[in-house]
């Protein structure tokens, strides 16, 4: 598989799953699980608290699912002098870790607002 085609494949993916947490979060249906949504101790203290924190941080994760994505496709089409796709391809996903860092924090509010804290 060459690097563009990867570039895609590979956002494509990552944001498939940040779309599918922040759909199944803003529906209260993401249950708690060893691989998806965001855990921390304040999000997995309590279920209350799961289902709040991945309520308040869906829309973050669907504006990274969008930063993985635009980052992918624009990797996936350019060409590769002077290391343009990763450059492209490295912004974007920083700046979809940011949203990914700023979900984290609503979500530690979020929950620890239900539990009480």
């Amino acid at each position: 598989m060459d690097g563009a085609l990867l570039s895609i494949v590979a956002s494509l993916v990552v944001a498939g799953v940040a779309w599918y947490v922040a759909w199944a979060g803003r529906r209260r249906a993401l249950p708690k699980n060893a691989l998806l949504g965001i855990r921390t101790r304040s999000t997995t203290r309590t279920d209350a608290g799961w289902y709040a924190a991945h309520q308040a941080a869906a829309p973050y994760n669907v504006l990274a699912g969008i930063w993985f994505l635009v980052g992918g496709l624009l990797a996936g089409l350019v060409g590769d002098r002077g290391g343009e796709r990763a450059t492209i391809l490295a912004s974007a996903w920083a700046i979809a870790l940011v949203q990914v860092a700023a979900a984290v924090v609503v979500a530690g509010r979020a929950a620890r607002a239900v539990d009480g804290e």
